[in-house]
């Protein structure tokens, strides 16, 4: 296997974590031979290459808007009336 190639190999491991539960990724790592710094994936060392692999946050955790909706809401429609003057000079 190539270098270019286990470099791969080791992003799609990664990847394959960061898509994952918690639980899932941590054996996704810790079989693969990967070690997470400081207990989170923004760092992780591979322990076969002592490659260091810096994952930026939006890889790890998709960004998660919640929003409440009332449902007792009654949208109400407007008409406005709005008169144009044109002015010729």
């Amino acid at each position: 296997m190539s270098k270019k190639e286990k470099l791969t190999s080791q992003w799609q491991t990664i990847q394959r974590a960061c898509e994952t539960d918690h639980a899932t990724a941590e054996f996704i790592l810790l079989n693969a031979g990967f070690v997470c710094l400081e207990n989170n994936m923004k760092c992780i060392i591979d322990t076969n290459s002592t490659l260091v692999f810096n994952v930026p946050n939006f890889c790890i955790n998709d960004p998660l808007f919640k929003k409440e909706f009332n449902d007792n809401i009654v949208v109400e429609e407007k008409i406005i009336h709005v008169n144009l003057i044109l002015i010729l000079i």
